[in-house]
């Protein structure tokens, strides 16, 4: 009897040690996914691994237009977090009900034009040169940063004579590709990117007046699956807005949220 009392206590040690282990490690198997545009994409190192560093937990990163993004997640996606490079692609994913709340600004863009010839580039005449023969626009269909370059040419009344020369990429990503690439002369690209360690630093950059486009206010949102956030989802939208996140934004060409 005493035996069986015995194993009966080391049964329920055991299942308790079990349950206790499952319990600690239950966080970590389920880890962060964060969909995100990809003018994030040479600062979304470091502010996942600070969020990871803080909270202790393994985010994974996916990078790509944000109208890509949203289709994706209506068609099931599962991402937790979405990072978009406007607030019109979350308000439609909260207009559908497969998010947790309304969008929330967590950062403003810069639209710069992009030149890997050496040349400095001193006005947007470059862009009527005839030895511009392309220039790398993101499709303004999916990607926000692209309908802030269309707009910006429509304002300064060059879109027709530049029309001919506009070479699209699916994302600022595949944009700033075609530069490097030589498929394109000229590129409209994100502020960011003048801190990508892919360019060489003979890289000259534009940065475009605000006034020529409307402002580029980039929106975060939760994703629901089954009805249910990720349990870190929210901790990481208030990270983002956070002074120590607003700070690595500002140090990798990005806008405060709120004018100081």
């Amino acid at each position: 009897m005493t035996g069986l009392r015995i194993q009966t206590g080391v049964v329920i040690c055991l299942l308790s040690l079990s349950h206790w282990l499952l319990s600690c490690s239950a966080p970590g198997e389920k880890s962060l996914t964060i969909a995100a545009a990809a003018n994030l994409q040479p600062v979304m190192d470091r502010l996942i691994n600070r969020f990871d560093s803080i909270y202790g937990i393994k985010s994974q990163l996916i990078l790509n237009a944000s109208g890509k993004i949203t289709a994706q997640i209506l068609h099931g996606a599962p991402y937790d977090v979405f990072l978009s490079a406007d607030m019109n692609f979350p308000q439609q994913l909260t207009e559908a009900g497969v998010t947790a709340s309304n969008p929330v600004v967590y950062t403003r863009g810069a639209l710069v034009l992009l030149d890997l010839s050496g040349s400095p580039i001193t006005s947007l005449n470059r862009l009527l040169n005839p030895d511009i023969r392309h220039i790398a626009v993101a499709n303004p269909e999916v990607a926000p940063y692209g309908r802030a370059a269309i707009e910006c040419l429509e304002n300064m009344g060059i879109l027709d004579q530049v029309r001919s020369k506009l070479v699209y990429g699916e994302s600022i990503g595949q944009t700033t590709q075609f530069v490097q690439s030589g498929a394109a002369e000229l590129g409209f690209t994100a502020g960011s990117y003048r801190f990508s360690t892919s360019l060489p630093p003979t890289t000259h950059w534009l940065t475009i007046p605000d006034s020529l486009y409307h402002p580029i206010e980039q929106g975060g949102v939760i994703v629901l699956h089954n009805g249910a956030p990720h349990p870190q989802a929210e901790s990481f939208l208030s990270f983002l807005t956070s002074p120590t996140a607003q700070e690595i934004f500002l140090k990798s060409g990005y806008l405060p949220v709120v004018n100081e």
